[in-house]
C-alpha cells in the first residue's frame, strides 16, 4: 500500500507479511518481538536479498538482526551489528554507527 512518501524517486510502501513465504522483495524488514523466534528461518528466506533486518528484542543482534531497538533509561535507542549489515550486502554510514548506543 503506498504511503505517499518517497526516497528519491522510490515510493515507500509498507506491507505486513503473515508468513515467511509471502516475503518477496523488501529493502527493510521489521521483525516484531513475537516473530523473533523465527530468526533462523527469516535469515534463510532473506539470504541474497540485500534486506536490512530490524528487530526489537534483546539479543536479536546475535540472531542475525542488523539494527535492534532497545529501551534504555526510558528512551528508545538502537544498537547496531555491522557484521550483519555487510553480511546482507549492505553498506552503512559511520554516522549511523556513532548514533548507535551498543552493538559492534
Amino acid at each position: 500500500m503506498p504511503w505517499g512518501k518517497k526516497v528519491g524517486t522510490q515510493e515507500i510502501q509498507i506491507k505486513r507479511f503473515k508468513t515467511l513465504q509471502e516475503i518477496a522483495v523488501c529493502h527493510i524488514l521489521f521483525v516484531p518481538f513475537a516473530r523473533t523466534k523465527q530468526m533462523a528461518e527469516i535469515q534463510t528466506t532473506m539470504q541474497g536479498k540485500n534486506t536490512l533486518i530490524i528487530t526489537e528484542k534483546n539479543g536479536a543482534l546475535n540472531e542475525g538482526s542488523a539494527i535492534n531497538f532497545v529501551i534504555l533509561a526510558d528512551k528508545i535507542k538502537f544498537e547496531l551489528q555491522t557484521q550483519n549489515i555487510t553480511k546482507y550486502g549492505l553498506k552503512y554510514s559511520s554516522k549511523l554507527q556513532e548514533m548507535a548506543n551498543a552493538g559492534s
